[in-house]
């Protein structure tokens, strides 16, 4: 009795969840939606937003340090014993006042200053970059995921119509076969070919699958395989690679963060260098005081009172250390800071090198990508006119029914391959754009 109850309770629940599951609501993201969600989300964006606020800071900080004066207001009270003060004979007094105000700038440092802002400036431009790359980073990462999985979806679609197809040919031939019409082997071979296809069909459901919930993980939903993608592979037909990418215009590299990292670190290396040779240069600063003491104006007055005064003066600083040849700190700096940017320049020219190969590869695979495209769209029609004649033959019993599930798969795989080609194609795109530093175009 007890089980019964146990049972019921469970079949109710059960009866309660089963509507919910079996129609939950599809959430609808088109890829505009999808790359909003992503760039919302991402840390990394968020990480790279920081860092360009930081060094922005440290921009102004650069610039105050070269126009902004050292200047600060003092004022200090002592109280001396009763002993001290009538050991000093009337020139001291228990409680003593001062104060003032002072002024101090360096006038010239070697341009230190300004050197000192420009490796800050070339540090924020850095860090722009960087912000602009972690961005373009996120469009590629979500356009082929997005992608992918409308891919996925599609020979999920292609595999399960398929798998029906010959699961309908099966029935079909066994139920002939009961009544003597097809011969056994026919049954076999029809139920082979419904087996084989199981497989192949499990794997592009699973694909689809993983990577609706590998998208959501990216985009930040949780709507696992409840969420419908709109759009599909043909979208990317629209896409156009920009004219100066394949025509190798100079300016290609322009905006790839890997060289204007490169190209920033020589940048800051040739500066530091300036840094250090005016280690040797002669500095001037400059100091101004204006202050008070609250005491007699001489030892006859009466009361005492606030006595101002001010000094103004110069300061001319020559380091000499820094001039002895071979030995000198200065000197050895300056070698090594030679060093480093010959070697930044050697890795660059490497880089450039590796990009250039990398871009020929890419365009060599979108051409493949583009010319399978043409040849597959053509193929597609030509299997497609092919189904329908072996359709209606096998209708008037004169193609058997291997042979037609033979057109049905050519069908089927040509269009497997033409949308792999559209995918392959966008890719492509995506990996040049992404490599010489834009994303012109690249929206579906």
């Amino acid at each position: 009795m007890i089980k019964a109850v146990v049972i019921n309770k469970s079949l109710i629940l059960v009866l309660l969840l089963l509507p919910g599951l079996l129609f939950a609501e599809r959430e609808v993201c088109s890829f505009t939606r999808a790359l909003n969600l992503a760039l919302s989300n991402n840390l990394d964006l968020k990480q790279a937003e920081k860092d360009l606020a930081v060094s922005k800071a440290q921009l102004a900080e650069a610039a105050a340090d070269w126009f902004v004066p050292d200047l600060s207001l003092s004022q200090s009270y002592t109280r001396l014993d009763q002993e001290t003060v009538d050991r000093g004979s009337g020139s001291l007094y228990p409680d003593n006042l001062t104060g003032g105000f002072s002024a101090n700038r360096v006038l010239f440092a070697g341009l230190r200053f300004l050197n000192s802002y420009r490796l800050k400036k070339i540090n924020f431009d850095l860090a722009r970059s960087r912000y602009a790359d972690v961005k373009r980073g996120i469009f590629q990462t979500i356009s082929l995921a997005y992608y992918t999985t409308l891919l996925n979806e599609e020979n999920e679609r292609i595999a399960g119509a398929s798998t029906a197809n010959l699961k309908s040919r099966l029935e079909f031939t066994a139920a002939n076969y009961d009544r003597g019409i097809l011969s056994e082997y026919d049954f076999i071979r029809a139920k082979v070919l419904y087996q084989n296809s199981l497989p192949g069909y499990l794997k592009s459901k699973n694909d689809h699958t993983i990577s609706q919930l590998s998208f959501c993980d990216l985009i930040g939903l949780h709507s696992g395989t409840n969420l419908e993608l709109t759009g599909d592979l043909t979208d990317t037909t629209n896409i156009v690679l920009p004219r100066r990418i394949r025509s190798r215009d100079d300016s290609i590299f322009t905006n790839n963060f890997q060289l204007e990292s490169l190209d920033s670190a020589i940048l800051s290396l040739q500066v530091s260098k300036a840094v250090i040779l005016a280690d040797r240069l002669p500095s001037v600063s400059a100091g101004f005081n204006y202050k008070y003491d609250y005491k007699k104006e001489n030892p006859l007055a009466a009361e005492r009172s606030a006595l101002w005064g001010w000094t103004l003066g110069l300061q001319l600083t020559l380091p000499l250390d820094e001039w002895i040849p071979v030995v000198s700190r200065n000197n050895n700096q300056l070698k090594e800071a030679d060093l480093q940017i010959a070697k930044n320049r050697l890795a660059r020219v490497q880089l450039f090198a590796q990009l250039l190969t990398q871009a020929s590869q890419l365009e060599l695979r979108l051409d493949e990508a583009e010319q399978n495209i043409r040849s597959q769209k053509e193929a597609v029609s030509l299997a497609a006119a092919g189904r329908e004649i072996a359709r209606q033959q096998y209708r008037d019993g004169t193609l058997s029914q291997l042979e037609l599930s033979e057109a049905e798969n050519s069908y089927d795989q040509a269009k497997t391959v033409y949308y792999q080609a559209l995918f392959s194609r966008y890719q492509s795109i995506l990996g040049l754009e992404r490599l010489f530093g834009t994303m012109e175009g690249v929206s579906p």
